[in-house]
């Protein structure tokens, strides 16, 4: 979720998707010696980001293809939907997600997984 993050700020900046595989590749050491407080700030960061005048706007070369901010927004959260869900899966607790957002989500997916976009570029 770290390298993640920081992938969705480099893309905001106009880099290239490659960048965000490359960034990706590195997840194993994002999280250095102080995992929290490392998250923390690459949430900060996106959040800023995304925050920034146009942001959502602009269009971001991501690896499923060049898409608005918005849609990055949306991954963004579809992510962190999942992520949630399969941690709770795995340690056996009920995730609390809230049934619109696990909509929002699986609405937002369901067209990316369809168009195969997702297994031909990779996530």
């Amino acid at each position: 979720m770290i390298a993640g993050r920081h992938g969705y700020c480099a893309l905001l900046e106009d880099a290239p998707a490659t960048k965000l595989r490359s960034i990706m590749a590195q997840q194993g050491e994002a999280a250095g010696t102080d995992p929290v407080r490392v998250c923390e700030g690459a949430v900060r960061s996106v959040q800023a980001a995304l925050a920034e005048p146009g942001a959502l706007q602009r269009i971001v070369h991501h690896r499923i293809g060049d898409v608005p901010g918005s849609a990055l927004l949306t991954l963004l959260i579809g992510d962190g939907v999942v992520r949630s869900w399969d941690l709770a899966t795995a340690i056996g607790v009920d995730s609390g997600l809230d049934e619109q957002l696990v909509e929002y989500a699986y609405g937002s997916y369901e067209p990316i997984a369809k168009s195969g976009a997702i297994y031909a570029n990779g996530w």
